[in-house]
């Protein structure tokens, strides 16, 4: 597309205009408010969003949908608190739950692509010929001595020899791991894996795959390690080069320290529990205090807006035996990959689909009965619309009189709109009509498509 140059005194104009039309646009009556510019040409995905949290309880989700590389649409429904009083705003910061392991499998592949790790290099130094990247002693002794043979490779892959649906999930008895080494809870990573280097493995590393947490909280050791500099320094330099600086950060384990754009995380049916930082204290509803957030950074620590995600989707192949790997430009239509996460008041997916489509999904509630993966099941409907016609690329936002060009004519185009309390015009996302949509389209004009 082709964008014109326009003046000063024109915008001036057209500022002035707006200024003293100011409406306030309706919105089509919900069940749960929305937030985000409207997209005529995806309706259907508002009505997936409103449907999927009516029938199941959520109070907040947030939608995001790409197509090649460009985002095509993001919005918000539902409530940012639990009084359910404030809508939940279009750019909300949600934890990421496992979500975060490809963004981690993304900073491994970008270490190795320097040179600066490989995919054979010993994961542990326990003494062996050789040596390995981490130094931890293991306690109370080695576990197994199979544990000098992890590899990075099998850490990425999941085949490094835990299986936690033998000895159960290491990475979250946190309260039992700091009692019997008897430091504080939570242990933090370093010590957690000192812990389970004492413990024998499933299996012998590289010959069975079983999914496993604790691979993914090595590798953000390694991380650390290699680079000397913190997992979320290294977080964010990814997405700085991703283009979306300072968006992607850990998470924080209480309510009263989550970033501002956080929402409340629904679990209330899982009741309450133990505080993994005081444990004979008082109990605390699970998804603040049931475990370390800080300390699951690498592993399911993260929080983000959706949009970033589409961009990770864009660059990387999300899951498998190339989990972080650049996506190629010659991948078939056909191509698919996609990574989910799950914790108490958390259920996300990030969604790719050969050059395509690039979904993100992220709830603040899980379907307890573990029966459902309700993020899995919006972005493969979208899928499914996707690969039966029944959605695509729509126009882009910022051509409101569709000639394929951007000119003074969009401006005017967006006027009448912006007149008419047309939601394809909230540009800021705040869900109300204000002179800040035109300074958005603004800047959207100024970027182009």
């Amino acid at each position: 597309m082709h964008r014109i140059t326009h003046t000063k005194a024109l915008l001036t104009m057209l500022t002035a205009v707006l200024a003293a039309a100011m409406p306030t646009a309706d919105a089509v009556a919900q069940d749960l408010p929305s937030r985000g510019r409207v997209v005529p040409q995806l309706s259907a995905l508002d009505q997936l969003m409103q449907d999927t949290m009516a029938d199941n309880g959520i109070t907040a989700g947030v939608l995001a949908v790409g197509f090649d590389d460009r985002v095509a649409y993001v919005r918000s429904f539902g409530w940012d608190d639990r009084a359910q009083t404030t809508p939940l705003p279009v750019n909300a910061r949600m934890r990421l739950a496992s979500v975060s392991k490809p963004i981690t499998a993304t900073i491994v592949r970008r270490l190795i692509a320097d040179g600066r790790l490989s995919l054979a290099d010993k994961a542990f130094d326990v003494g062996q010929p050789g040596g390995g990247v981490l130094q931890l002693d293991p306690f109370p002794a080695l576990g197994d001595p199979r544990i000098a043979d992890i590899t990075i490779s099998n850490l990425l892959l999941h085949r490094a020899g835990w299986n936690r649906d033998i000895v159960g999930n290491h990475a979250f008895r946190e309260i039992q791991i700091a009692s019997e080494m008897g430091v504080p809870s939570p242990p933090g990573p370093a010590n957690m894996m000192r812990w389970v280097l004492g413990q024998p493995l499933q299996f012998t590393p590289g010959t069975q795959y079983a999914y496993a947490n604790l691979g993914y909280s090595t590798l953000g050791l390694i991380i650390e390690e290699v680079t000397g500099n913190s997992y979320e320094e290294e977080v964010e330099r990814l997405f700085d080069d991703l283009g979306y600086p300072g968006l992607v950060e850990i998470g924080r384990t209480f309510a009263a320290d989550q970033d501002p754009l956080e929402p409340w995380y629904n679990q209330e049916a899982l009741g309450f529990g133990p505080n993994v930082f005081d444990p004979t204290g008082p109990f605390v509803r699970w998804p603040y205090g049931g475990w370390h957030q800080e300390g699951a950074s690498s592993m399911g620590g993260l929080i983000a807006p959706a949009e970033p995600l589409l961009a990770l989707a864009d660059s990387v192949i999300l899951f498998g035996s190339s989990s972080g790997v650049p996506l190629s430009g010659g991948i078939s239509p056909s191509f698919f990959s996609a990574h989910s996460g799950s914790l108490p008041g958390t259920d996300t997916v990030v969604w790719q689909r050969g050059q395509s489509l690039r979904v993100a999904v992220l709830f603040n509630h899980r379907d307890q009965t573990f029966q459902n993966a309700w993020g899995v099941n919006v972005a493969a409907e979208i899928d499914r619309m996707f690969l039966a016609g029944e959605i695509s690329e729509p126009p882009c936002a910022i051509d409101l009189d569709g000639d394929g060009r951007l000119t003074i004519f969009d401006f005017l185009a967006f006027q009448t709109r912006f007149d008419a309390g047309s939601l394809e015009t909230d540009f800021d996302g705040d869900g109300e009509l204000t002179i800040f949509d035109f300074l958005a389209f603004q800047n959207a004009f100024d970027v182009g498509c």
